[in-house]
C-alpha cells in the first residue's frame, strides 16, 4: 500500500499536542507491514538541512517559509490554510499526485483542505482520508464568540470561524474516511455528511512511564498545568481558569504551576501578581515537576478533542483533574478514577478536596494507571487504520459505490490490500 500524508509541517517536534499525535500516527502507519509511506509538509528554511525523526517514513520536506498571517486577508482559506498555501507546497503535492502512482491520501489537519481542488485536478481516484484532530467549527466559533478584545481582531475571528466550517464542510463531502480522536467530534462530522466513514483513534502514548510512586504529606501542595500556550485558545484558556483560581488555591495554601511555552506578548497573564501561580515556561525535564505535584489540570473551556496532556500524567502517576469538557475521550476504564466538573467553582473545591487527601490522590494515581495500561498503543493504531483502509478500498470498488462517487470511468480498480 502507497501512502500519501500530507502535513502541515515536518517539524514535528514533541513540544505540542497536534504535532506529538501527527508525528505519532504517521510512524504507527509507516511501520506496518507492506506499507510505504511518504509525507509531504513545509520545513523552515531557517533550520538548516532537515533531519529525519524517523526512518520508516519517506519525509519530504519543502523548503519554504509559510506565510505570515497577513496572506488570511486575501484568501478564502482559514487561517491556517491561508498560512500553509505557498506555491512551492501546493506544486509539490500536485506533482507527487501527478507524477506517482498512491493508493490512498491522507490529509492531516483541516488546513490540509487547500489539496482538495489539487486531488481533483490530478484525476486522483483513490479514497481520501481525513485527519481531524478536532471539530474545528465549534472550536473555533467558540474563540471568535469569547474573544473579548480587540474588535477588528473579533472580526476577523468571527471571519476565521465561519471559512474553518467552510473547510470542515468540504472534508466532509469530498473524503471517504475521517479519523477524528473522538466519538463526540465522529458524531459531528456525520451531521455534516450522514453517509460519511469514520474511524476513532485515540493517541497512543510513547512518553515516559513511571512504573510505582507514592502521594503522601511530603509531597508539596502543589498542582500543575502543562502544554502549549502557543495557540490563542489555549491562552484564553489558562488565563480564565487562573484568574478564577489564583485567589481559591492561595487560600487554601495551594501552589499552581503552569508549565509551557507562553508567548513573551502574552501580556494579560505576565502582568498580573498572581499569588499562587507560577509561569515556569517551557521545562527540559518536566519529569522533576510531576514527581512534586499532587495532581495535574486540564482546564481548557474551550476546545474539543483528545487531550494528550491527560497520558502524560497518567503515565507519571499524577492524579487528574479539569473540567468535564476537558477530559472528553478518556476510555470509561479510567474515568472514574479522574476528578472532573463542569463548571469552574465545583472544580476548584473538589481539587482543594483531593490535593488535602493524599491518600484518595495515591489511590486515583494507582487506579487510572492500571485502568490505562494497554489502552493507548501506537502500533495498534497503525494496525487498525491499514486494516480500515483495506475495507474502505474493497467497499469503494462496488457497483454502487462507484457510482455514487462518480467513479465509473475507474475501469479497473486497484485493490488495497497488503
Amino acid at each position: 500500500m502507497r501512502v500519501l500524508w500530507l502535513g502541515r509541517s515536518v517539524d514535528l517536534t514533541l513540544d505540542a499536542g497536534d504535532r506529538v499525535y501527527s508525528y505519532s500516527f504517521v510512524c504507527a502507519v509507516a511501520e506496518q507491514p507492506g506499507v510505504t509511506l511518504s509525507y509531504i509538509g513545509l520545513t523552515d528554511q531557517d533550520k538548516g538541512q532537515f533531519e529525519p525523526s524517523s526512518f520508516a517514513v519517506d519525509w519530504r520536506p519543502v523548503h519554504a517559509r509559510a506565510n505570515s498571517s497577513l496572506k488570511f486577508l486575501y484568501s478564502s482559506l482559514p487561517m491556517s490554510g491561508a498560512k500553509n498555501d505557498v506555491r512551492e507546497y501546493t506544486d509539490a503535492i500536485f506533482q507527487a499526485l501527478t507524477r506517482e502512482p498512491w493508493d490512498v491520501v491522507v490529509l492531516d489537519h483541516y488546513a490540509l483542505a487547500l489539496a482538495i481542488p489539487l486531488i481533483d485536478k490530478a484525476g486522483f481516484r483513490g479514497p481520501v482520508v481525513h485527519i481531524a484532530h478536532d471539530f474545528e467549527t465549534h472550536v473555533t466559533r467558540d474563540i471568535a464568540e469569547s474573544y473579548s478584545g480587540n474588535p477588528v481582531k473579533k472580526a476577523l475571528l468571527k471571519l476565521n470561524a465561519k471559512r474553518t466550517a467552510d473547510a470542515e464542510r468540504l472534508l466532509a463531502a469530498r473524503c471517504d474516511l475521517m479519523v477524528t480522536l473522538t466519538e463526540k467530534d465522529a458524531v459531528s462530522f456525520r451531521e455534516i455528511n450522514p453517509r460519511l466513514d469514520s474511524l476513532v483513534i485515540a493517541p497512543g502514548y510513547r512518553g515516559a512511564v513511571v512504573e510505582s510512586r507514592t502521594i503522601s504529606d511530603a509531597v508539596p501542595k502543589r498542582v500543575i498545568a502543562i502544554g502549549s500556550y502557543t495557540w490563542l485558545a489555549k491562552r484564553m484558556n489558562l488565563l480564565e481558569f487562573v484568574q478564577s483560581a489564583d485567589e481559591f488555591f492561595f487560600q487554601n495554601g495551594i501552589e499552581f504551576r503552569v508549565i509551557g511555552k507562553i508567548p513573551e506578548d502574552f501580556h494579560e497573564i505576565r502582568a498580573r501578581q498572581w499569588k499562587a501561580t507560577r509561569l515556569l515556561g517551557f521545562v527540559d525535564n518536566p519529569s522533576v515537576e510531576f514527581d512534586n505535584a499532587r495532581m495535574g489540570l486540564v482546564v481548557d473551556r474551550t476546545g474539543g478533542g483528545f487531550k494528550l496532556k491527560m497520558l502524560d500524567y497518567i503515565f507519571q502517576r499524577v492524579p487528574v483533574g479539569g473540567y468535564t469538557h476537558a477530559l472528553e475521550g478518556l476510555p470509561d476504564e479510567v474515568a472514574p478514577h479522574v476528578v472532573g466538573h463542569s463548571e469552574t467553582e465545583p472544580l476548584l473545591k473538589a481539587i482543594v478536596e483531593a490535593v488535602n487527601n493524599p491518600d484518595r490522590l495515591q489511590k486515583m494515581q494507582v487506579a487510572a494507571f492500571q485502568a490505562a495500561k494497554g489502552l493507548f498503543d501506537w502500533p495498534s493504531n497503525g494496525k487498525r487504520f491499514i486494516e480500515k483502509l483495506n475495507e474502505l478500498g474493497t467497499d469503494l470498488q462496488s457497483p454502487e459505490s462507484l457510482r455514487r462517487a462518480g467513479r465509473m470511468q475507474r475501469s479497473e480498480p486497484r485493490s488495497l490490500q497488503v
